[in-house]
């Protein structure tokens, strides 16, 4: 098991989500019990993916939209990263989905009052009312504050930092690259620039 996995708030979460899988199967949105995530429930969303390159909140907790500084209920994660890293991200939330397996994510998060703060991001499949894998249970975590840049009208993701690790849930992972090619940023950086680092986690 991954170390972020057994660290608040990733481990609730995935304790749960693992005691509702009907064997090697992933667990189904009707399975969840909503009491079993009280703790986290504040920090936690639901994603559906809409269309390839649409992927909806369903559900925003109350301390996510805090920090976005609105609930993002019907719109589209999509639209809230960088530019830049937008065609590669879509790839790995639509290769998530359809080889099922999980991601944990850490990037940056830069929000409309100028603060950036590192997050870390828990991403695990669930199937939908028609046993179609196409929804995310998600937990989104603040491990800390980067820097502060000016304010603006609209929180960006990933733009300073972004990586993401495949989660392997019982059906193997693919071979993606964990960061997006992009000068400064992941890949090119430096040695370790593809690694995700429990560390990160302990600090909680």
């Amino acid at each position: 098991m991954h170390p972020a996995l057994s660290s608040h708030p990733f481990q609730t979460v995935w304790a749960h989500w693992s005691s509702v899988r009907a064997g090697t199967d992933l667990p189904a949105k009707r399975d969840l019990n909503p009491a079993a995530l009280k703790t986290v429930l504040p920090n936690v969303v639901l994603l559906e993916r809409a269309a390839t390159d649409r992927f909806v909140y369903r559900l925003a907790g109350t301390a996510f939209a805090e920090r976005l500084n609105y609930n993002p209920t019907g719109q589209n994660l999509i639209d809230q990263l960088d530019p830049a890293v937008r065609d590669w991200s879509i790839a790995w939330f639509n290769r998530s989905l359809d080889e099922r397996f999980g991601a944990l994510s850490e990037y940056s998060a830069e929000y409309y009052t100028g603060r950036v703060n590192k997050v870390a991001s828990l991403y695990l499949p669930l199937r939908d009312a028609t046993d179609a894998v196409s929804l995310f249970l998600a937990v989104n975590w603040p491990l800390e504050m980067l820097s502060y840049k000016p304010a603006g009208a609209v929180s960006r993701i990933g733009t300073d930092l972004l990586t993401v690790e495949p989660l392997d849930l019982g059906f193997g992972v693919p071979d993606l690259p964990r960061t997006p090619e992009r000068p400064g940023v992941g890949r090119g950086s430096g040695p370790d620039a593809d690694t995700v680092y429990p560390d990160s986690y302990a600090r909680r």
